[in-house]
């Protein structure tokens, strides 16, 4: 420990008790304006305009809580939540949302051929090969093997 550390616990141990009032009365007088702002709206309603917030600002479905707070804070509808603890746990469901939705614009020609075309857990690799020899994005992939690897990944997460 270094007398920094040293000081700033004493200055911690020392902190006067009508600090921790005046804190209590603005977090008293923060719920009222959350209040106010709030309106007539349902909780529900408020959730969706809170995850709407987080999707418009574009969240780093990998990002934390704490590095991306600064970024929609001083957004209106982010006093529609005032708890928060319940807007950390929305934050953490739309991340995990955003993480499991595809990517379109970002997968490979033969993945997205595979989402388009493969919608049936039924499907076999020698029927896909058949139906879409001819198409472009089919021969982007070299080998048959890797081809047949990709066409299984996808079964399997169309199986969850």
């Amino acid at each position: 420990m270094t007398a920094e550390d040293v000081e700033w616990m004493l200055a911690q141990m020392d902190q006067d008790p009508e600090e921790d009032q005046e804190d209590e009365e603005m977090e008293v007088q923060q719920n009222a304006e959350n209040h106010a702002a709030t309106g007539d709206l349902s909780k529900d309603e408020r959730i969706v305009q809170f995850k709407d917030m987080l999707h418009d600002i574009g969240v780093n479905p990998f990002g934390t809580w704490e590095t991306q707070i600064s970024s929609y804070e001083n957004d209106p509808r982010f006093a529609l939540i005032s708890a928060q603890v319940e807007r950390r746990e929305i934050f953490d469901l739309v991340c995990k949302e955003t993480a499991k939705k595809p990517r379109k614009n970002t997968l490979h020609p033969f993945d997205q051929l595979l989402y388009e075309k493969v919608t049936k857990k039924k499907t076999s690799f020698a029927r896909f090969c058949q139906k879409n020899l001819k198409d472009p994005r089919f021969t982007t992939i070299k080998t048959s093997r890797e081809r047949e690897k990709l066409f299984d990944k996808h079964l399997e997460s169309i199986l969850q």
